[in-house]
């Protein structure tokens, strides 16, 4: 895994980048895709995932069980504020992300990902050459 970690020093995270970071509920760090950023108000009907009432198209999005309605498949995560992210898995099924995570001790949501605990933009090589994102 190859991590730019100077990017964010120059801009901030974009929608589709996939980043690294510390998990905000534990001690693992995590590799997701930003599917929201600041400003945008989100929220999730159905699977589908809406940034300011429109469909985000993610062709990208793996659902191991597309007729099971899960937690975190219809909620709403509201504005995501400024310094923030919404961060979610390609396998979205399977993934523990913004959706789902739950403070320990306030028992609260946690949807939204510091861009400051953002540690790098994740590289991925594919057989052509170096591409931002998958």
């Amino acid at each position: 895994m190859t991590v730019n970690k100077w990017t964010y020093r120059f801009q901030p995270p974009q929608r589709g980048d996939i980043v690294v970071f510390p998990s905000p509920v534990g001690e693992k760090g995590l590799v997701k895709r930003v599917v929201a950023v600041a400003g945008e108000k989100v929220r999730l009907k159905h699977k589908q995932v809406y940034i300011n009432d429109q469909p985000l198209v993610e062709p990208y999005v793996k659902y191991t069980r597309p007729l099971e309605r899960l937690k975190g498949d219809d909620m709403v995560i509201g504005r995501v504020p400024e310094g923030f992210v919404v961060v979610m898995g390609d396998n979205r099924d399977e993934s523990g992300d913004s959706r789902d995570w739950v403070g320990s001790i306030t028992g609260e949501p946690v949807p939204f990902v510091s861009v400051e605990s953002i540690e790098g933009k994740l590289l991925v090589k594919n057989d052509l050459s170096f591409i931002v994102g998958i």
